[in-house]
């Protein structure tokens, strides 16, 4: 054999094999690199499963938090727990006659689910209801006061409602009104509170917000006022000259409150004799005597260079003198 024939025969051997080492090591890492891919897909499916697994605690803690201000998980429950509230609420408020009923449920579906597709797995969240609803009204006749401390006592309630009516219409000139309320509240099927929730306790205070309305109820109607007397003049002699008209009736008039009225600060009073009752803003004044400051169960007058002071409970008379 030539030498030429001796180095084509061994460049020969060296590409046959390299081409059965590259084959060789094409079969023992191929392999590899296809599980290497699929470790690292399932690594990526674990991780999305572990944020889905905290997104379904966060959900359940926020259905948790929701049902738990439900009257119930069925329309059953809920139907008794909605009427047996709002009879109690009338009657804690005084209310009289109360009428209480409630509408069929009306099942509301996920608004996402045009998101979802329509067969497989999928059909079961499509169709599935989200919550339901059911709506109540409330008829029932007291005085102003207790129907707006009805009114207020439900919106304060724990319980998820949405109030759609207040109707107030009044009889024997505003004293009484009848009081229709209509409302809505939810709940999620199967769903329903660990415990269902008490009737709140109301606190009275909260009709301080409202103690102008009640004070000046809107629905009374001012009496008429009197017709005025036509009168024909005639000659008649000279009168005498008057007697000395009698002094202001000082200890007549009693100090009842100190209040905070449409222009500020008010003195209330009373005659004790007659009955008749004043309202003086800072300004104002009874006979001689300008209401200078009212506060606390103090009001303080002007008579004059004097300046004297009255309590609530005190008549005008039974004064403190000021130092000028």
């Amino acid at each position: 054999m030539s030498r030429t024939m001796k180095w084509l025969a061994g460049v020969g051997g060296v590409l046959i094999g390299g081409l059965l080492l590259s084959l060789l090591v094409n079969r023992m890492l191929a392999p590899r690199d296809a599980v290497r891919a699929d470790v690292a897909a399932l690594g990526e499916r674990v991780a999305g499963y572990r944020t889905a697994l905290e997104d379904e605690r966060r959900v359940r803690d926020a259905m948790d938090a929701l049902t738990d201000r439900t009257l119930g998980g069925d329309v059953e429950v809920v139907d008794h727990h909605l009427r047996t509230r709002l009879n109690r609420l009338a009657e804690r408020a005084g209310l009289a006659g109360a009428a209480v009923g409630t509408g069929g449920p009306a099942a509301r579906r996920s608004p996402a689910r045009t998101a979802f597709p329509r067969g497989g797995i999928w059909r079961e969240l499509r169709d599935a209801i989200d919550f339901v609803e059911i709506e109540g009204w409330l008829t029932a006749e007291g005085t102003l006061a207790q129907a707006v401390e009805l009114v207020d006592a439900v919106a304060a309630e724990p319980w998820i409602k949405r109030v759609q009516q207040v109707k107030l219409d009044p009889k024997d000139n505003g004293d009484r009104v009848t009081l229709t309320l209509r409302l809505t509240t939810v709940f999620v099927p199967g769903r329903g509170p660990a415990e269902i929730p008490s009737v709140a306790a109301y606190d009275r205070g909260r009709l301080d917000r409202f103690a102008r309305l009640l004070d000046r109820n809107p629905f009374a109607v001012p009496a008429p006022p009197p017709a005025p007397v036509e009168t024909v003049a005639q000659e008649v002699p000279t009168p005498p000259p008057p007697p000395a008209a009698p002094s202001f009736p000082w200890e007549d008039w009693q100090l009842t409150g100190v209040a905070e009225g449409p222009s500020g600060r008010e003195a209330w009073l009373r005659n004790r004799a007659t009955g008749a009752a004043r309202r003086l803003a800072v300004g104002e004044q009874i006979d001689r005597a300008v209401l200078a400051s009212a506060s606390g169960e103090w009001a303080e007058f002007a008579l004059g260079e004097q300046r004297f002071r009255v309590q609530v409970g005190r008549n005008l008379n039974d004064r403190e003198r000021l130092r000028e």
